[in-house]
């Protein structure tokens, strides 16, 4: 019938707009006939991050998180360029602070994302 412009192609433009404005990711999920779209708000960080010292390392991977949703390990040694040992230690002092929640599973598969309220 021509009612799609093309199959897919209205989600990835859609999760590109809204990085461009600096929401995170939207977050898709597909299930026996189902498909749902988490939309995140815009988080304002400023207020926590003016009660907490934090690092340059930990405020560039803040920045990160605000920009694709969420950072892992692995994506926070990459921006930072420190070893797994320093970015497992940071991303677990942002969680303390309330600033990051970890999502996912356990090891490597553990991401985490802006602590919204």
């Amino acid at each position: 019938m021509g009612l799609i412009e093309r199959w897919g192609s209205g989600t990835t433009r859609m999760a590109s707009e809204l990085q461009k404005e600096g929401f995170p990711k939207p977050q898709f999920e597909s299930s026996a006939g189902r498909f749902k779209v988490t939309f995140f708000k815009q988080v304002s960080i400023e207020k926590p991050l003016n009660k907490h010292l934090l690092s340059q390392r930990q405020l560039s991977a803040i920045e990160f998180v605000k920009k694709h949703g969420s950072i892992s390990n692995a994506e926070y040694q990459t921006v930072t360029g420190v070893s797994d040992r320093t970015a497992l230690r940071d991303l677990k002092e942002l969680k303390l602070k309330g600033i990051l929640i970890s999502v996912g599973g356990t090891g490597r598969s553990v991401t985490y994302r802006l602590n919204t309220p």
